[in-house]
């Protein structure tokens, strides 16, 4: 895990894409410059974060780049009402899972 995150802020934005792509499902528009701009900002600091996470055999450069290319995919399409639930589920779990994985790796 990278030295600037923690295993709480991974979970928090876990929860916060979720949370927001639930409003964004149920109708609510959000500001672009007040609500969208600011977690996009904070989704590129967590991709930052896993961008400074050590490679390993099952984390390596290619994975690392998906993960990260997927948290700032996933911040901006959080926010799209007609966005697919199955897609944002999958992108949700595939990021869960390489989060959970750096969080387990590294309290070892």
């Amino acid at each position: 895990m990278s030295n600037n995150c923690t295993q709480h802020m991974y979970l928090q934005f876990l929860d916060e894409l979720k949370h927001r792509y639930k409003n964004a499902k149920n109708g609510r528009t959000y500001h672009f410059d007040t609500e969208i701009q600011p977690f996009l900002i904070h989704s590129k600091m967590i991709a930052k974060c896993i961008d400074d996470c050590d490679l390993d055999s099952r984390f390596t450069y290619k994975i690392k780049d998906k993960v990260m290319s997927t948290i700032t995919e996933l911040a901006m399409s959080a926010h799209i009402e007609r966005f697919s639930n199955k897609l944002f589920t999958e992108m949700h779990k595939y990021i869960s899972h390489w989060f959970f994985y750096l969080i387990e790796r590294d309290s070892k």
